[in-house]
């Protein structure tokens, strides 16, 4: 008797999970796994899994079982296995299948999957050769999913700016995923980064200081907007403003250091028909080689001006 109840209880539990939909002696069976993919714009009941001992008149039955549109590529359509149930009850046939599956069946397109990482490396080719000195730049593509989804086929990335691309900063480009039968184009804004080694100041340089190289640190970073110095380190040159501990060294910033300093005494060279004598004068502005500057005469208190010839001489020609 005991075992009479455990075939009986095994019996009932393979009925309710392979029950024919309708109760009609079913003479073929439709197994269904837990994901499909298919390749067809719209679903059919047939294209959800294998069909077994079902002759051609039973196939054409489960065929022309419309389930609407296929997911759009990277998107998912489920049915369950009630609703599969339902829509056979919906149609019926002299033989109905058996639903050999589970609780329900995710659908997915055949699609082929273009990386994020691929479109940003096209848009990254797009970028000139850096200034000197930059050792990276690379562009940051915003808005770019991870991986985007096109319809099965074999498609190459066309990637263009819109616009002049700048040294640094904002930038547009157009990306077209060109493919046998679709095209996809996208507007991508990126930001373009630069990175280059760098002169940190250690200490509070005032202005007019001249550079030493002990007074910064040379660092890697991230070049804020281009005008950062790049290369060797600067010689005879002095800063033009105040610069601030942990202040990054610009190009605006820096200046020659002039032959002749304001306020400095310098030698004056005085020619007249082959006849030279020299003196001694005080300099009312900075001048730099063939500038023309104002002096002061301390003895007749007399202003005059002058041509820059070097390192702290003046000349002056009459004719």
């Amino acid at each position: 008797m005991k075992r009479f109840w455990i075939l009986w209880g095994i019996s009932y539990l393979w009925f309710w999970a392979v029950v024919p939909v309708d109760g009609a002696a079913a003479t073929f069976t439709l197994e269904i796994p837990a994901e499909v993919v298919v390749t067809t714009a719209k679903i059919s009941l047939a294209d959800l899994g294998r069909i077994y001992g079902a002759n051609q008149s039973q196939q054409n039955y489960l065929r022309n079982l419309n389930l609407g549109e296929a997911p759009l590529p990277g998107q998912t359509r489920v049915f369950s296995r009630s609703y599969l149930k339902f829509i056979l009850q919906q149609h019926p046939a002299e033989q109905v299948p058996v639903l050999k599956m589970g609780d329900q069946v995710t659908v997915r397109a055949r699609a082929t999957a273009i990386r994020g990482t691929e479109i940003a490396a096209n848009i990254n080719q797009l970028l000139p050769q850096p200034p000197a000195g930059v050792i990276k730049q690379w562009v940051e593509v915003s808005g770019l999913p991870e991986t985007v989804w096109m319809p099965q086929g074999n498609y190459r990335i066309e990637a263009a700016a819109v616009g002049q691309l700048p040294q640094l900063g904002r930038a547009m480009f157009k990306v077209k995923l060109v493919g046998p039968t679709v095209t996809k184009e996208m507007i991508l804004p990126g930001v373009i980064h630069q990175s280059a080694p760098v002169y940190r100041a250690k200490k509070l340089l005032k202005q007019k200081t001249v550079l030493k190289p002990e007074d910064f640190d040379r660092v890697v970073a991230e070049l804020a907007d281009g005008r950062e110095y790049l290369g060797n380190f600067p010689q005879n040159c002095r800063v033009v403003k105040r610069l601030r501990p942990g202040q990054i060294l610009t190009k605006e910033a820096l200046q020659p250091v002039p032959l002749v300093a304001k306020g400095s005494e310098v030698k004056v060279v005085v020619r007249s028909n082959g006849i030279e004598i020299t003196l001694e004068a005080v300099a009312k502005s900075d001048g730099w080689f063939n500038d023309s500057i104002t002096l002061l005469n301390p003895e007749s208190n007399k202003e005059f001006t002058a041509r820059v010839s070097g390192n702290g001489v003046v000349e002056v020609k009459v004719q």
